[in-house]
């Protein structure tokens, strides 16, 4: 197991994103469920049990990549959602790759909003490869 810890190992797009709802009471299910558990290769029961009276959410992949060979989380940079706003606010403030000198009244981002991946995420997140330098 520990072979490929802190390894990226594959990419895909995720072009849909279907809520269902489990059940047991078949008569409350429509095709598309019916679909969903089979191309889940998940029991209906292992599902509703799982789910524990929440919805669950069916993500639809395309595209997608496994890579010959895993490749480090240092050759993936996020996108950080507040340079994309084109300015600095208090969230800046805490963040690693923010510099400010009171005296010149200088103020960035040491990346660039390109914040390097150091950890793998916890769910799911954008990502883009680092370019060849």
């Amino acid at each position: 197991m520990g072979k490929f810890l802190g390894k990226v190992i594959g990419e895909f797009v995720c072009d849909k994103v279907t809520e269902f709802y489990p059940t047991l009471n078949l008569k409350e299910l429509n095709s598309r469920h019916f679909q969903m558990v089979d191309n889940s290769q998940v029991n209906m029961r292992d599902l509703y049990n799982y789910a524990n009276g929440k919805y669950l959410y069916g993500w639809h992949i395309s595209d997608l990549v496994i890579y010959d060979k895993p490749k480090e989380l240092s050759e993936f940079i996020t996108i950080c959602p507040e340079w994309e706003k084109g300015y600095f606010d208090a969230k800046c403030l805490s963040c690693e790759y923010y510099f400010s000198n009171c005296e010149d009244m200088r103020h960035e981002c040491t990346v660039e909003g390109e914040k390097p991946i150091t950890r793998p995420p916890q769910s799911w997140c954008y990502v883009e490869e680092r370019g060849v330098e």
